[in-house]
């Protein structure tokens, strides 16, 4: 058996002298690679706890998170401190003052997932706060069900795949262009790359490329695009002036008259201006895109006289009033008319992310089980300094009103929620007010700074793990590439030993080592006879 490492950018055969290089199925290694040198200055090599909580006791001078020198410790003394705050926050306040604070990808192994980890843990202890939604699709999340009846997820999942671009497809155009760097990243870890070898298979074919927005990258020119500057966040407006070209001079396929004449007519009526007098067409759109109307009348002609896709990066929905993208984008598609054509119709995010429009789709490798969440209290996930700031305020998400809880208690463990903040330092003012911050961090990150406790976990490379991208082929058995620096662990290993001190072992490790658990996954996994999955292909182990 090899001797593979994984990461999100994709799996690394280790070679007898520690150097990584890509395994032989990828056709495109990611250059990204695993974590550097450079950062080894910023690990966190012992547990830590704030000077204050050490000189005067646990909870006090919050005030001071972010200013006072966090200290190493022992890991029984961190233990101990971390178990007397969430018991006495618990105690006085209940379960719904404790926050879940994880976002982010944490690590490509599916057994070592730190949200998981950290979930499966407080529900053991009776639940949390948790957070909904996502800084990456926010917008789509909400809108995609409305205007489709699929959730965000799938409409991704719909997107043509590349293998059918490949071989049908003679216009693409992307709202966002084409950022190929983006798709060397896939959750789970990709163990074969094949955005950037399919579309310039498809240069080769003849297929034109058109690149729309603010910026032109560097595959785009790769690609030969043609590309057409528009001022920033006025994606939904060039996409109305297409659909309004494409409908105008009839140019749009025949397919799409039923959609046309029967479900589209409020749609319609706005195109013509129906409720101010003046069509929504390629001169309206130019107005406010910055783009020559011939140009759009121009495109829009191409789009409906030759077999085309339209895609949109996840970016166009990530500004104020986002949802018009996504509901535009799926508009087009309708008046386009070749939606189910082989390699037509429209993709939710190619150039985002690296599994989407792969062709080959597996199911995907379980995680730890979390179980059931007493407490059923859930914040936005971009709302966290909201919450902090204001316990028992009203706000309104998804069409709803609720109140945020009053929390005393945050628990971070996967996830920099500064590295995603729309307002860095209102968000770091919002840090001083719980009671408590405890976060389980390999390096010294801005979060880790503001921390009570900074219990110091390990990187993924440095764990033995199972993992792999949900649309590869691939399951990757890990091994670490190297040991963790100073006296590290891993998340699991940390909360045994909480839920040790706590009185929850054995519900949280459910009696098996990080072995079994690994085990179980891959019996999941396999699992599946060939012909439910949906490319009639079982997964393979590597490593």
């Amino acid at each position: 058996m090899r001797r593979v490492a994984l990461a999100h950018w994709g799996a690394y055969e280790i070679g007898s002298d520690g150097s990584l290089r890509g395994t032989p199925t990828d056709p495109d290694p990611s250059t990204i690679g695993l974590p550097a040198d450079a950062l080894r200055s910023q690990r966190v090599l012992a547990p830590m706890v704030r000077r204050s909580w050490l000189d005067h006791g646990v909870l006090s001078h919050p005030e001071r998170r972010g200013v006072d020198d966090l200290l190493p410790v022992e890991w029984d003394r961190a233990l101990d401190i971390v178990a007397e705050a969430f018991e006495t926050i618990r105690d006085a306040h209940g379960n719904e003052s404790i926050f879940a604070g994880s976002y982010g990808w944490a690590s490509a192994g599916r057994f070592h997932h730190a949200q998981s980890q950290l979930k499966r843990f407080l529900n053991c202890l009776g639940g949390y706060v948790d957070s909904v939604g996502t800084y990456s699709t926010g917008a789509a999340e909400v809108v995609a069900p409305r205007v489709t009846g699929l959730s965000e997820a799938e409409l991704e999942r719909i997107a043509p795949p590349l293998d059918e671009v490949v071989a049908n497809t003679d216009l693409v155009v992307s709202f966002g262009g084409f950022p190929a760097g983006n798709t060397q990243v896939a959750g789970g870890g990709p163990t074969e790359h094949l955005y950037r070898p399919s579309l310039r298979a498809l240069r080769d074919r003849g297929c034109r490329f058109v690149t729309i927005g603010p910026l032109r990258g560097g595959f785009d020119r790769e690609l030969g695009a043609e590309w057409i500057p528009m001022r920033p966040g006025t994606d939904a407006a060039m996409m109305i002036g297409l659909a309004s070209e494409l409908v105008g001079r009839a140019t749009t396929s025949a397919a799409s008259a039923p959609l046309l004449a029967n479900d589209l007519g409020p749609f319609l009526a706005y195109l013509r201006g129906d409720d101010r007098g003046a069509p929504r067409d390629a001169t309206w759109a130019a107005s406010i895109c910055d783009v020559d109307a011939d140009v759009i009348r121009g495109l829009a002609t191409a789009l409906g006289r030759r077999r085309s896709l339209v895609n949109a990066t996840w970016s166009t929905q990530r500004t104020e009033n986002g949802e018009q993208a996504v509901w535009s984008l799926l508009a087009l598609g309708v008046v386009i008319g070749q939606m189910g054509r082989p390699g037509c119709g429209v993709a939710f995010g190619y150039g985002s992310m690296g599994s989407i429009g792969d062709p080959v789709v597996r199911p995907s490798l379980p995680a730890l089980p979390r179980g059931a969440n007493p407490v059923g209290v859930t914040i936005p996930v971009s709302r966290i300094a909201d919450a902090l700031e204001s316990p028992g305020g009203r706000y309104m998400f998804d069409g709803a009103s609720a109140t945020y809880p009053d929390i005393r208690l945050v628990w971070w463990c996967g996830g920099n929620p500064f590295h995603h903040a729309q307002d860095l330092n209102r968000l770091s003012r919002a840090f001083t007010r719980p009671e408590a911050v405890i976060v389980n961090e390999p390096y010294l990150t801005a979060t880790a700074a503001r921390a009570d406790v900074v219990l110091a976990s390990t990187l993924g490379a440095e764990r033995r793990d199972i993992g792999g991208a949900s649309t590869g082929r691939h399951i990757v058995l890990t091994t670490p590439v190297g040991p963790p620096p100073g006296d590290a662990r891993d998340d699991h290993e940390i909360f045994v030993a909480m839920a040790r001190r706590l009185g929850v072992e054995h519900e949280f490790t459910g009696g098996r080592d990080p072995e079994a658990w690994m085990e179980s996954f891959y019996e999941k996994a396999i699992a599946n006879e060939p012909s439910r999955h949906p490319r009639g292909r079982s997964p393979s182990l590597m490593g």
